[in-house]
């Protein structure tokens, strides 16, 4: 266990719309570069999300929320030991809903 800790980081970030509200029913998915894998998750009532003890590497962070347009950042990345936050998302309601 203790070398998951030494060999990971994590991820967390927050959702809202471009007035600054929160967008609690977003699915936001961690997808490794290296490997392919995704996780998702969803953001707490506050919406913020965290994804912990992530390996060490590049990832790109999806968010999906409905009536709202897909939000992709690509070269995320996690450093031994640190947290790296997403800028807050300011995701753009969808014109087509």
């Amino acid at each position: 266990m203790a070398q998951t800790a030494v060999n990971s980081g994590l991820i967390r970030g927050l959702t809202a719309d471009s007035s600054g509200a929160v967008i609690a029913n977003a699915t936001i998915t961690l997808i490794s570069r290296a490997t392919a894998t995704a996780v998702t998750r969803n953001p707490n009532s506050a919406s913020i999300f965290v994804f912990p003890a992530q390996p060490v590497g590049r990832y790109s962070v999806e968010v999906k929320a409905d009536g709202f347009c897909t939000q992709v950042v690509n070269g995320v990345d996690v450093q031994v030991g640190q947290a790296t936050s997403v800028k807050p998302w300011q995701v753009r309601q969808d014109p087509l809903r």
